[in-house]
């Protein structure tokens, strides 16, 4: 990649990462070909400038008689000729501008797909984290029902019900198939996050990664309509393909403009008489009115239809907002409620229904339960803090600036 390429690179991933994500970034706008793509449609938009800026190449032409025509000094042998098209005073400069602005639409689609990555990857990693919170609470969970196997089967030994054996049996087999379902999904995220991040999908498994333990802060969601407004390059480009329509408007209202066409001829003359020479001046001459009202009525629609494009996508990006900003309140909400009310509770419920089945004041099946209510707790716990932290990264994705353009 170009240097300016990897300093952009550097600025990106300052300001969004916040965890773990970071590496995973770094590789992910290096390597991934759907921002290689768009960046080189930028690169190729970026030489179009120069090319609709300049004239015509000259045509030189040469005839030769078949026949030659006699007249008073000699017979015409052959013609050398050549012309020079001209199109109208401001046309070419025009045709640049509308080319500027492609250029800046393909800049801000490469921007646009830079963020989509970004994106993908912080979900990614993120539901990536999450699974193995789940796989650890399932592992813990498969743990604690194996461990009550001496302790039900020492109660059988005493004369207690051999019902307790096969309810615990039950238990363990469903632990099981939760733990090897969940283990089976790995592969599928691991392939998910590798594509995203350029990899072969079969190459070597990725690293477990960790979710962080306290939820991301929350913005204000002003701010966060505000930074959006400022920064996101899909505004931007809304703002591109409405400043190329402009153009493109500008460019039709000289459609009906006549051209020129300059040109020198040369008549050999045979026997030794004199060349004859003479000058040329062509105009084209734009008869279709239809034609070219048809066109500026054309451009004008694209005018409008660009600006109506870039009201719906900032409406659009302000509702995902909203959305994002509701759904990580109320993850927080949740992890409140968890870490301070019902996490509590039933970690005190496990500890008074192990000490009541120690005293055969509990069943098998109400220990069971009490500690399945507490795994699914945690797993439920979880859930919200990868909620939150997804609903903070896809609100860090709206509102970070992107890099410099050029």
């Amino acid at each position: 990649m170009y240097l300016k390429q990897i300093l952009f690179l550097a600025v990106t991933i300052a300001s969004v990462s916040c965890w773990a994500q970071d590496a995973y970034l770094v590789e992910a706008l290096r390597s991934n070909p759907e921002v290689e793509a768009a960046y080189q449609n930028y690169e190729a938009a970026m030489r179009k400038a120069p090319q609709v800026r300049a004239l015509d190449e000259p045509v030189a032409s040469y005839s030769e008689f078949l026949s030659s025509v006699q007249t008073r000094t000699g017979p015409q042998e052959r013609v050398f000729s050549i012309s020079q098209a001209l199109p109208w005073p401001g046309v070419l400069k025009l045709k640049e501008k509308v080319a500027d602005a492609n250029a800046r639409v393909a800049y801000f689609q490469y921007e646009t797909k830079r963020r989509e990555v970004i994106e993908k990857v912080g979900l990614a990693t993120i539901e990536y984290a999450y699974l193995k919170e789940a796989t650890d609470r399932a592992s813990e969970n498969l743990g604690l029902i194996r461990q009550l196997g001496p302790v039900v089967d020492e109660k059988v030994r005493t004369g207690g019900s051999l019902s307790n054996r096969l309810r615990l049996d039950v238990e363990l087999a469903m632990a099981e198939q939760e733990f090897s379902t969940l283990t089976d999904q790995r592969p599928g995220l691991d392939a998910q996050l590798k594509a995203n991040l350029g990899r072969e999908p079969d190459s070597e498994t990725i690293p477990w990664p960790h979710l962080p333990s306290r939820a991301p802060a929350l913005m204000p969601l002003d701010r966060i309509k505000g930074e959006i407004q400022s920064h996101h390059p899909r505004i931007h480009l809304a703002d591109a393909f409405v400043e190329k329509a402009e153009r493109g408007e500008a460019l039709a209202d000289k459609s009906n403009k006549p051209s020129f066409t300059l040109g020198a001829n040369a008549i050999d003359i045979g026997n030794g008489g004199e060349t004859a020479s003479s000058v040329m001046v062509g105009v084209k001459l734009p008869l279709r009115r239809e034609k070219y009202r048809a066109e500026r009525e054309e451009a004008e629609a694209m005018t409008r239809s660009a600006g109506a494009s870039r009201e719906a996508i900032r409406q659009m990006l302000i509702a995902e907002a909203i959305r994002y900003y509701a759904a990580q309140q109320e993850s927080i909400d949740r992890l409140r409620n968890y870490d301070n009310k019902l996490i509590p509770s039933a970690e005190q419920a496990v500890e008074l229904t192990k000490e009541d089945f120690r005293n055969d004041k509990a069943s098998l099946t109400d220990l069971i339960e009490s500690e399945r209510v507490l795994l699914d707790l945690r797993l439920m716990r979880a859930r919200a803090l990868a909620d939150a932290h997804k609903a903070a990264w896809q609100i860090r994705v709206l509102t970070e600036p992107y890099s410099s353009e050029k």
